[in-house]
């Protein structure tokens, strides 16, 4: 994903902190669908990684 952002916006970017916030900021000023997607994937990965504890949590 990182070469689908323009190069000016990295440099900007790179000098706000910790790769964390630099992703949210991010994700607020371009909206790509891409990264979108992939944050989407990840949410999936880790509620089938963790599918027996949320079911656990709804069923009490």
């Amino acid at each position: 994903l990182r070469d689908r952002v323009p190069r000016l916006l990295r440099y900007f970017l790179g000098g706000l902190g910790g790769e964390y916030s630099t992703a949210e900021l991010a994700s607020y000023l371009l909206f790509d669908p891409l990264y979108c997607q992939a944050l989407i994937g990840f949410g999936r990965e880790d509620v089938w990684a963790r599918k027996d504890e949320i079911q656990a949590f709804f069923a009490a």
